[in-house]
């Protein structure tokens, strides 16, 4: 925040407000770096949206605001639904398809906690259900983390409960829950999701550009009606390492992270593994000048590197 020391706050004067929080650094075993030499182009960034007070989806926003108001741009800050994508909502329509093989022996009713996992599942129990067709919004842990919750269910304290006032479809449910969760930037440590605050959020999104998506629906059927027993005696012992090629994944710090399609696999009991989504461009080749044999012409590539002005500093 920027204030002016002895200058009265003029009334119905719109303050602005920068959501200014990547700045393009990342956590390094050095510390936080600008490995990606971001923070310059970010900074004019900064500056001049400051200077010119431009209103930008996600970014800044101006607001008239007293004594008695809020102070921070989470409290008004307009959210930029424009990322949100087909992916996204294929990717919430596949987790919620599986909602119902997370089921365990212990019970038959999942109770929703504040999880950014498998729907929110905390875990089944032998109670009687409480709900159905609503979104569960965490209030604590993985805050704003939002789930359709279109089963029989009991949400625990320490999420809020969505319930519709008008008939929604599955689909219109998944997509608000996918809205609820991009807004989840508005909420932090000292500034909680409450139902007033949740209440009074707009979303501002057109349902029925998801409509031609399918749901895929699993049907508990086997493909032989044999049923096979596991008989262990004739089995044999084999090695890992004569039955695959073991490799040491990749490091990859999430600040590193390019957002995409490819699923990124690390050390998770959840999900399959999968913590998050990721984009590489796949390297298909470089060309490079041929001698007659087909190979790499070195002597060519030396010669023209040699022909370049001040190579004789190389």
């Amino acid at each position: 925040m920027v204030f002016k020391a002895k200058e009265k706050h003029p009334a119905n004067y719109k303050t602005y407000f920068g959501y200014w929080k990547d700045d393009g650094f990342i956590k390094r075993k050095s510390g936080r770096e600008d490995y990606k030499e971001k923070w310059n182009e970010i900074k004019s960034h900064w500056l001049e949206n400051y200077r010119n007070k431009e209103e930008i989806d996600g970014f800044s926003i101006k607001k008239c605001v007293t004594a008695n108001d809020e102070w921070c741009v989470e409290a008004y800050i307009i959210t930029d639904y424009s990322k949100l994508n087909e992916t996204d909502f294929i990717q919430a329509l596949k987790e919620y398809s599986i909602f119902q093989y997370l089921k365990e022996e212990k019970g038959n009713t999942p109770i929703i906690s504040s999880k950014g996992t498998n729907n929110g599942i905390y875990g089944w129990f032998n109670i009687k259900p409480r709900y159905k067709h609503v979104i569960s919004v965490p209030n604590t842990g993985t805050v704003c983390y939002a789930y359709y919750q279109g089963y029989d269910c009991c949400i625990d304290d320490n999420c809020l409960v969505m319930i519709p006032k008008k008939e929604l479809s599955m689909k219109e449910m998944i997509c608000i829950s996918l809205l609820i969760r991009k807004d989840k930037i508005r909420y932090f440590y000292g500034r909680q999701v409450t139902p007033e605050r949740l209440g009074n959020t707009k979303i501002n999104f057109n349902f029925s550009m998801f409509n031609h998506v399918k749901v895929q629906e699993f049907k508990k059927k086997s493909l032989t009606n044999n049923k096979i027993k596991l008989d262990t005696k004739n089995w044999k012992s084999f090695r890992i390492i004569d039955l695959f090629e073991i490799k040491k994944g990749e490091r990859l710090v999430q600040e590193e992270r390019i957002e995409g399609n490819v699923p990124f696999i690390t050390a998770t009991s959840e999900n399959n593994g999968v913590v998050d989504h990721i984009s590489y461009e796949k390297f298909k080749g470089i060309k490079l000048p041929a001698d007659k044999n087909g190979n790499p012409d070195w002597q060519f590539m030396e010669n023209y590197v040699k022909s370049f002005p001040y190579s004789s500093n190389l």
